[in-house]
């Protein structure tokens, strides 16, 4: 079979590959166990993905982690992955360009009122219209409106199609949470945001990725909730890794849009692009 199947003592061990296992990995299955964390290997079956460096460039396994009885009863696990590298990235051009065509789509929206807004001001002042000052002043601010719509398109864009991030640094969590929460003041308590955390919770990650993540989800939390209740951001520590947690009061999300939260352009609101979500998603692979 073209998968590989690793079978795992209770000491986390590698009892047996098989020979795709060993193709796969190579000599990295300890750190392919390592990026797979403690954390999968419980009492259900859990599906993830790991991105595995290698020489020939790191590789995408999707993982399906399931508990098992080895022989003489002692309990284990069954692990089995398969690369969808080439697959993601067949998928990712796909995306691309139904990226290129959206943001054609995009950027011609606002470019209309901006042509129309300019074509009205040069025809007022062709006619020296009565009304020329106040004209020129709505029209200048509908280009404005507009300019600023076609940046903020631009931001988005640039963040998706990073493939990389710069500014990996050494991080206290903590006080990144409370500076998301500082940005929420609630001075009439319809819509607050708490804290929960370990007093030192250092990581390696990149500020601007985390806070641009965090706040999305609390926004869009807030709108949900429809401003009004409670939003909790939870670190902690698990095993090695670091976790977050952000928790709301709002409605939850139907089982009809489940599936769609990571595709482009899809949003369940009539504002924005459609990108919140997926720039995150892309931030934090």
């Amino acid at each position: 079979m073209s998968a590989g199947v690793l079978v795992i003592g209770a000491g986390r061990d590698v009892v047996e590959a098989n020979p795709a296992a060993e193709e796969l990995l190579g000599d990295r299955s300890e750190a392919f166990l390592v990026r797979l964390g403690r954390a999968v290997f419980v009492d259900r079956v859990v599906e993830t993905e790991v991105s595995l460096p290698r020489p020939d460039g790191p590789r995408t396994l999707r993982t399906v982690i399931s508990p098992t009885a080895l022989p003489g009863g002692e309990s284990g696990w069954l692990v089995v992955f398969d690369d969808v590298t080439e697959l993601l990235a067949s998928r990712r051009l796909t995306l691309y360009a139904q990226m290129a065509r959206q943001v054609a789509h995009e950027v011609k929206n606002p470019l209309t009122p901006i042509q129309l807004a300019a074509q009205m001001i040069l025809q007022a002042s062709a006619d020296n219209h009565p009304r020329l000052t106040g004209i020129v002043q709505e029209n200048v601010a509908q280009i404005e409106r507009q300019v600023k719509r076609l940046r903020t398109i631009a931001s988005e864009f640039s963040l998706l199609g990073r493939e990389e991030l710069s500014d990996i640094e050494n991080l206290e969590l903590a006080a990144l949470l409370q500076e998301v929460r500082s940005l929420y003041p609630s001075p009439d308590g319809r819509f607050t945001v708490g804290v929960e955390t370990d007093p030192r919770l250092p990581v390696w990650a990149s500020r601007n990725a985390l806070l641009k993540i965090l706040t999305n989800l609390v926004e869009n939390a807030r709108q949900a909730m429809s401003e009004t209740g409670r939003v909790v951001l939870k670190g902690s520590i698990e095993d090695s890794r670091v976790i977050i947690e952000v928790h709301d009061e709002g409605p939850g999300i139907a089982d009809e849009v489940e599936d769609r939260l990571f595709e482009p352009y899809f949003s369940t609101k009539s504002t924005g692009t459609g990108l919140g979500l997926v720039i995150c998603r892309n931030l934090m692979e």
